[in-house]
């Protein structure tokens, strides 16, 4: 009976029938099959519903007079803890326990059965040999209960990809040649890692072509969206328009994301003591899980490749159309074809994303979609961004100075990878000796003011963004004399009035820089560049005129950082 004050939305564990949305079609062919006593190969990614639809197909199939069993392959450590988890199972499935210690006895010849209440242990299986040979006969003990019980028998191996962790081709063939002998047991293996379970069904695999395959996909929007706020109702809640739709677009239509966000929205406006749900609490809800679950989604964030991540982040933004396009990996800073194909390729083996069609969708928990899809770096979107450098001088010359500053730093867009044109000012000043009569004197401060435009090649993926340019153009110049070259020139040389001035110049500048997107506001840079700088400076005074060129060349080293404006 359904209670009003029970949230009605189930995740985490095998939902009951209330909880169980649509899966009319998946169910009625999954019924059908195991009923015909066909071995059947079911592919889902994780958390589209395929425990709980194996669940409802094997009370089927009970209802129907069949014998039941399920076991999890990816709960067992060991192949032979697996051969003695499944031959329980098998064994459970006799009424009394004593009839069924007996049966379990009489079947199993290749070892020593120790049978008891809670476990079956086979304690003489060590080697190799002793396991293969048992496994012949637990793999045959379902055809066995068939006919000593004269009722079918219908088998759920869940997770089965786990099977290739134990030695799995030997467990492979040794399965296959058990189960197509047993004409009244129907299987069901189940997997929840697309990719494990394809390779297993392959042409040189031994359950190729063994049954039919279904592949889970995900319940239609409508269907889930009518649920939802259907639900709602029955806990005398009316939904906000929309909210059902919101929920299901939030969670990627992904059955457990689905549950679950639209369980901790019911929470939510419970908690509130509300009688309307509306998308102020969805968004609550929302923020609270984030929040909680940061940690988890960083880590899994953390582990893939900075290609992986970039590749992820387009497939939320374009809902996972046209990746290979050149639109798309421009827009994203994906790179080649080559580079979003590999970056796919490894997202699909761990089925963090899973292909549909045309489209790559994901395969992940909310959370992960959500932190990929919201974690726009710095500049990524953002038309301006400000902030502040320091800035570290090495003059190539041995009679300039060196010098550090605090300047300006700013950033226009966020460029995509390929080849532009790019601009830049690089001021500075820098102090001049030269030797007057026998003492190296401070002559004078050169300030260069340059206006540089050129060219360069950008190599942006995800978060970081490398840059190689070469720029040049032309610096305004002057040129101001210290005091102490004053009282020089005037003491040593008689000079009895002097000015100095610089010509203007051509310069350039090779560079080369990272960009780094720390988080949604804040990006930092490094650069590095020798700037060429020969501007030619003339002194006068009553004594004499002179005029020579300063090597003012500069290795400068920026460190900074910038705030996102908008």
């Amino acid at each position: 009976m359904f209670n009003v004050n029970d949230n009605p939305f189930v995740y985490g564990e095998v939902v009951p029938a209330a909880a169980f949305v649509d899966r009319v079609a998946e169910l009625r062919r999954l019924s059908g099959d195991l009923r015909a006593a066909q071995k059947v190969f079911l592919i889902s990614p994780r958390r589209y519903g395929k425990s709980s639809l194996i669940r409802r197909a094997l009370a089927t199939a009970a209802r129907g007079g069949a014998l039941t069993v399920e076991v999890t392959v990816s709960s067992f450590s060991s192949y032979v803890a697996f051969l003695e988890g499944y031959a329980r199972a098998l064994a459970a499935a006799e009424t009394k326990w004593d009839a069924a210690s007996s049966w379990l006895r009489d079947a199993i010849s290749s070892t020593r059965v120790d049978v008891r209440s809670d476990r079956v242990a086979f304690v003489n299986a060590r080697s190799d040999r002793d396991i293969s040979r048992l496994a012949e006969e637990v793999f045959a003990l379902p055809g066995r209960l068939a006919e000593a019980r004269r009722r079918n028998v219908v088998v759920a191996l869940d997770e089965f990809q786990a099977i290739a962790a134990f030695d799995g081709g030997s467990v492979e063939h040794a399965l296959r040649a058990a189960v197509q002998q047993q004409r009244g047991v129907g299987y069901v293996f189940a997997g929840s890692e697309p990719s494990l379970m394809e390779r297993m069904l392959g042409p040189k695999r031994p359950f190729y072509k063994a049954g039919p395959v279904m592949r889970l996909e995900k319940i239609p929007a409508e269907e889930f969206e009518a649920f939802i706020d259907a639900a709602f109702v029955r806990s005398r809640m009316k939904p906000e328009d929309g909210l059902g739709s919101a929920i299901v677009e939030l969670a990627g239509n992904l059955p457990y994301d689905v549950q679950r966000l639209a369980h901790e929205t019911w929470d939510e406006v419970r908690a509130s003591g509300a009688r309307r749900a509306t998308l102020d609490h969805l968004h609550q809800a929302l923020t609270r899980l984030l929040a909680e679950h940061d940690t988890v989604f960083e880590a899994a964030w953390q582990r893939l490749t900075l290609a992986q991540r970039a590749v992820l982040r387009a497939v939320v933004l374009e809902d996972g159309r046209g990746m290979h396009s050149a639109d798309v990996r421009a827009r994203h800073r994906l790179g080649g074809p080559s580079t979003v194909q590999t970056s796919l390729a490894a997202l699909v083996r761990d089925d963090v994303v899973a292909r549909e069609g045309d489209r790559f969708c994901l395969c992940v928990a909310i959370g992960l979609l959500m932190s990929t899809a919201t974690n726009a770096h710095a500049q990524s979107d953002s038309l301006l961004a400000v902030g502040g450098q320091f800035t570290i001088r090495d003059p190539a010359m041995g009679r300039a100075h060196g010098s550090s500053d605090v300047g300006l730093l700013w950033r226009f867009g966020h460029g995509d990878t390929g080849w532009g044109w790019t601009w830049s000012f690089n001021w500075f000043s820098t102090d001049i000796d030269r030797p007057i009569g026998p003492r190296i004197t401070e002559l004078g401060e050169l300030s260069v003011k340059p206006v540089m435009v050129g060219y360069g090649y950008r190599y942006a993926i995800d978060a970081v963004s490398v840059e190689l340019n070469a720029t040049a153009g032309y610096a305004f110049t002057s040129f101001h004399l210290t005091p102490q070259a004053l009282d020089a020139y005037r003491d040593v040389l008689g000079a009895r009035s002097m000015s100095a001035d610089a010509a203007n110049t051509l310069v350039a500048r090779p560079e080369v820089g990272i960009w780094f997107d720390v988080t949604q506001k804040f990006g930092v840079n490094v650069n590095a560049g020798y700037m060429f700088a020969r501007p030619r400076v003339t002194i006068r005074s009553s004594v004499a005129n002179e005029s020579q060129r300063i090597r003012a060349d500069m290795f400068s080293v920026k460190i900074g950082m910038v705030y996102r404006i908008f």
